[in-house]
């Protein structure tokens, strides 16, 4: 019976004394918090990390785990160890049943915001608006994620919310102005924008765009000072700078201080890609306009050797280089006969032959006989015939040219020609390998004959029968 008695005893006094224990541990939980809470403020967070693993080892109330998981995220994200911010932060948040869940969320999408991981900090925020009391950072972070991600249209709604609550938030109304610039909302841009220089006069951001909406509104002398400002103020706008500079020429009409602008730009040599590439297309723009054409192949060749898969510089080199061709091939087959026969003869040297005779078809075209340089034995030689007709190239005619030479025991001849070659007439050559040779090679002899030495040619020719 003592025993029972005794028994009883205890668990009455236990009942009794479990209110004062919890009371005890809220105390002694209490203290650490207050100690946990100094040492963070004292930047000690090491130390605060310790004491927390302490405590945490021996508190099984999930809200307090929760606030201490919380601090353990704050001591992380002090040190910058971003990532294990992170998890200490989602792991409050899963253990708060609701409770400081704002300030937790506010935390962790900042962290994420950090990290550049915008997606995911975006949809934190997104949360965050449930609540009655939208602090005006959540509207800011949120219309700049949407700035960032070039969903304008809905970072403008944001930007103005934000300054409904918060009229004189700074970078709300600098952000703001940003959107209405990219929206092409340039009087509401210039407006904002010219207020946030009270706040930000050195930003070279800010100096940069609101060069940019002077440039749209034609107000040149504004730009250039807000630009010359943002290339002193940072290396990353020099570059973007002075290229704009040149925009600002070229929009009134200033040719040749926009070449100094991007000239500065390619002999530097040293900003991003992009603007190498863009000074150098714009350049020959601008020689173009100055019907200076040796310039604009020597820019567009530029801009094809440093990217390859630049298109619009390829295709206008090539362009250029087509109608250089041409105009180069279709003044020599207008030469009169004097002049073609002289070009010739040095285009044969080009081919490692030398003239022996000269013949004129009826039709105004012409067969020479050449022999290899330094041999004088028949075996060695060979015809070229040259055709002045830019139509077609038919069968009858390489027919009749090739049996002529073969009457006069040899086989080798060429055919240069810039008219089409029949199917037929392919086929003929091919079988009797006759070298036909297009209005490509015959540009790229005509190319090296001006480096030829001009000397006494004899112009004098014999007429064909055909």
């Amino acid at each position: 019976m003592s025993n029972i008695f005794f028994l009883v005893l205890f668990l009455v006094l236990f009942l009794i004394s479990i209110p004062f224990i919890l009371k005890l541990r809220d105390k002694i939980f209490a203290s650490s918090d207050t100690i946990i809470n100094k040492l963070i403020s004292e930047k000690k967070f090491n130390k605060a990390e310790n004491k927390i693993h302490r405590v945490l080892s021996k508190t099984p109330d999930q809200d307090k785990q929760s606030q201490l998981h919380y601090k353990l995220g704050l001591c992380h994200e002090n040190k910058n160890n971003l990532v294990h911010a992170i998890i200490e932060y989602k792991t409050s948040l899963k253990k708060s049943n609701g409770k400081d869940e704002k300030e937790i969320r506010t935390s962790l999408a900042n962290v994420l915001l950090k990290l550049d991981k915008k997606e995911e900090a975006l949809a934190q925020y997104l949360i965050l608006l449930k609540y009655e009391k939208i602090d005006p950072p959540t509207y800011l972070n949120i219309g700049k994620i949407y700035y960032e991600t070039s969903n304008y249209s809905i970072a403008l709604d944001y930007f103005k919310k934000l300054i409904e609550i918060d009229g004189r938030n700074k970078e709300g109304i600098m952000y703001l102005g940003f959107t209405y610039k990219q929206l092409d909302n340039f009087a509401d841009a210039h407006v904002l924008l010219k207020q946030s220089l009270r706040y930000f006069p050195n930003d070279p951001k800010l100096r940069f765009t609101l060069a940019k909406v002077c440039r749209k509104r034609h107000e040149y002398q504004d730009a250039h000072l807000h630009l010359d400002i943002a290339a002193s103020k940072s290396q990353k706008y020099r570059d973007r700078s002075i290229f704009e500079s040149a925009l600002c020429y070229l929009d009134s009409n200033d040719m040749n201080n926009a070449i100094l602008e991007l000239e500065k730009i390619v002999q530097l040599d040293k900003g991003s890609k992009e603007i190498i590439l863009n000074s150098h297309y714009l350049l020959s723009s601008c020689y173009n306009k100055q019907k200076n054409k040796e310039k604009v192949i020597n820019e567009l060749a530029t801009i094809v050797h440093i990217d390859p898969n630049f298109k619009d510089a390829k295709e206008k080199l090539n362009k250029i280089k087509s109608e250089e061709q041409n105009d180069t091939v279709k003044d020599f087959l207008n030469d009169d006969d004097q002049e073609f026969i002289k070009k010739s003869c040095m285009m044969l040297e080009c081919m490692e032959l030398q003239l022996e005779s000269t013949y004129r078809t009826q039709k105004g075209n012409f067969l020479f006989m050449a022999t290899a340089m330094h041999s004088n034995e028949n075996k060695n030689i060979a015809y070229v015939y040259i055709s002045k007709n830019m139509d077609i190239l038919k069968l009858e005619e390489t027919k009749l040219i090739y049996e002529y030479i073969r009457a006069k025991n040899s086989n080798k001849l060429f055919i240069i020609t810039v008219a089409l070659v029949s199917k037929h007439t392919s086929e003929y050559a091919n079988s009797h390998y006759i070298n036909i040779l297009n209005d490509v090679a015959l540009y790229s002899l005509l190319q090296r004959v001006v480096t030829i030495k001009e000397r006494p040619i004899s112009t004098k020719f014999k007429n064909l029968p055909f």
